[in-house]
């Protein structure tokens, strides 16, 4: 092999790190070796330095190693893309899988003579780094997890192992978490004492460390996060990903400038899906999910001392301001709640009720597939002023009463929809694009009317290279795909789906799945199966749900039942020319029919006013 002299131009060197790296890829005879030689901050390039970390992390855990399973962690654990490390498979670089021991060596050589001369260009990078990015870096956070992680790593193992080398920003972060990934691998355990001698010995020889770099690990400053819990960890990590993505994306988009400066050819459709692409990395590699396995006492610790603080109880639950209600079901939890009855049962109107109720302190997103902007206004103003609803609407209202209370309205923090054509899809990105703006609760009434639009995914995606980009992000970012089972027929368990169950069963999922990811309550309207009139009572029960996963996600469902109603009915039935009116209040009867946090099935009675809709408790 030639010795390479130290004036040779950046892409040359750049292809001198990349030979070596393929033969310290496909050749294991050497690579010990070699490896021992180099370190990170031989490299020029910085992806180079993160393939370089990789092979070595790799080969220190004892791992079976391919070209694979370093793609596999490049691309999960260091947040690379495919095109970072295609120069590994490239037939350009072909020669260099079969590099000789020698040849290895030789490269080896002049990498690190040419780093000799780069000098101190690591940290003028750096500091070139914090310039670009001023607002997205977070040192004292990564500070205070180092901390946490050295002092306390029996409690945050958990998060530990979700905490990627791309979190860290600053050069010197990055080295002690890697020197604790390789502690953690080696022992199991950390040892803080050896971790500082490790690094010491880094220290010795990396001129770009120093004992100053690692000095806050013992300082007295940082006593307090010796002892972090794993909630404020989780808090650090989430911060620290984010404001990861956040220079990614600044990254990709100046090299977007490049790729778009240097080819004037590409079609428009070709540079939506480069940045699709892009996006789709930074979105996929920025998740944070943490372990869910905890030893049974810790966690017992923890909750307890929560009551004790009495705080656990605002960190669960929405109240619904109905005593009895909230008695059985214990709040509104995130995830799917569902309210279902027969038509003129009062869940709709339990909706409003509850939509009014929760935005006196609380902001609220309220869907509405029944009502216009003035039906909506005429039950609002009904509601408030105890005016009946039929007079309303024949123009029998004093003006200054109606004034009044739509100041009292306006005091609401409620945002409602009255889209005619309201889409699942639509719900799913004003969800995502609002939870900014930290919306505490979401009410649809109802979601019988609601249009799915997004049934024919799959089919689309195999159309994606000539979809527009507006159907492109419809397709990728509003759908939730539900387990095979939930969407296949069984026949076996008698649970064929039509296409209507079909369609319920995918918005069912999909408020579910959504509730949980944005950690917010999702109240959803639905009706019950007509069987419901045959029966002597009427009553409802849980099986009548239209929509079988409604029943099966729902936590809690509430079913309705007005017995007033149907004793009216029947009397009407037998004597059609009798001159009756309607009860100034009934009870309606709430069946709690399922519930994992409370009794069920149980009963709960509300007061009911029929003429302006507003439900009361009981007592």
């Amino acid at each position: 092999m030639e010795d390479f002299s130290i004036g040779r131009p950046d892409d040359m060197v750049g292809n001198l790190e990349k030979e070596l790296l393929v033969g310290l890829t496909f050749n294991h005879e050497f690579t010990s070796d070699v490896l021992q030689r180099l370190n990170p901050w031989d490299f020029k390039e910085d992806i180079h330095q993160d393939i370089y970390r990789r092979i070595v992390r790799i080969k220190k855990s004892g791992e079976e190693f391919s070209l694979d399973s370093l793609k596999d962690a490049l691309i999960k654990e260091d947040g690379l893309r495919m095109q970072d490390f295609s120069f590994l498979e490239d037939e350009e670089f072909k020669k260099s899988r079969d590099m000789s021991w020698r040849d290895a060596e030789l490269y080896a050589d002049n990498i690190q003579r040419y780093s000799i001369f780069r000098g101190s260009s690591k940290t003028i990078k750096a500091k070139t780094k914090r310039e670009m990015f001023p607002q997205f870096t977070k040192s004292g956070f990564e500070e205070a997890l180092l901390v946490g992680f050295a002092y306390n790593m029996d409690a945050l193992q958990g998060v530990f192992l979700q905490a990627k080398t791309f979190d860290f920003y600053y050069g010197n972060h990055v080295v002690i978490f890697e020197t604790m990934l390789d502690i953690m691998s080696e022992k199991r355990t950390m040892d803080l004492q050896l971790l500082l001698d490790r690094l010491s010995e880094e220290a010795v020889q990396n001129q770009n460390l120093k004992p100053s770099d690692y000095a806050f690990l013992t300082s007295s400053y940082n006593r307090k996060n010796r002892e972090m819990k794993v909630d404020r960890a989780q808090t650090y990590l989430r911060d620290l990903r984010t404001c990861a993505g956040i220079r990614r994306l600044s990254k990709n988009a100046q090299d977007m400038t490049n790729v778009i400066l240097d080819n004037h050819a590409m079609k428009q459709d070709e540079l939506m899906a480069l940045a699709d692409r892009a996006l789709h990395d930074i979105e996929r590699t920025s998740e944070v999910h943490f372990q869910t396995f905890n030893w049974a006492g810790p966690v017992a610790k923890d909750v307890i001392g929560k009551l004790e603080q009495n705080n656990i109880l605002s960190e669960s639950f929405i109240p619904t301001d109905f005593k009895d209600l909230d008695d059985k079901i214990i709040g509104l939890y995130p995830g799917l709640i569902v309210l279902a009855g027969r038509p003129q049962m009062g869940a709709s109107e339990f909706a409003l009720n509850l939509a009014y109720r929760l935005s006196k302190q609380r902001r609220v997103l309220y869907f509405t597939t029944r009502d216009n902007r003035q039906d909506f206004t005429f039950k609002s103003l009904s509601l408030f002023t105890k005016l009946p609803l039929s007079e309303l609407y024949q123009g029998i209202y004093p003006m200054e009463d109606l004034k009044k209370t739509a100041e009292r309205i306006s005091t609401h923090q409620l945002v409602a929809d009255f889209s005619p054509d309201l889409s699942l899809e639509k719900i799913v990105a004003l969800l995502k694009i609002f939870h900014s703006k930290a919306f505490d609760a979401v009410i649809i009434d109802d979601v019988w009317a609601l249009q799915e639009h997004i049934s024919k995914k799959e089919e689309s995606r195999r159309k994606i290279a000539k979809a527009s980009y507006r159907e492109y992000i419809r397709m990728t970012y509003t759908g939730y795909k539900m387990p095979k089972e939930m969407v296949e027929d069984r026949p076996a368990l008698n649970t064929r789906f039509n296409s209507r169950d079909r369609r319920l069963n995918s918005i069912a999922y999909t408020l579910s799945e959504i509730g949980k990811e944005l950690k917010i309550p999702i109240i959803a309207v639905t009706g019950c199966a007509s069987e419901v009139d045959d029966r002597q009572l009427a009553d409802p029960r849980l099986g009548d749900v239209i929509g079988p996963l409604f029943e099966n996600l729902g936590n809690p469902v509430l079913l309705f039942h007005r017995p007033a109603y149907y004793e009216l009915y029947q009397k009407e039935l037998r004597d059609p020319d009798r001159n009756s009116r309607p009860r100034k209040s009934e009870r309606v009867n709430i069946l709690v029919a399922r519930n994992t946090r409370g009794p069920a099935p149980v009963t709960v009675q509300l007061k009911y006013y029929q003429n302006h809709l507003k439900f009361e408790d009981v007592k």
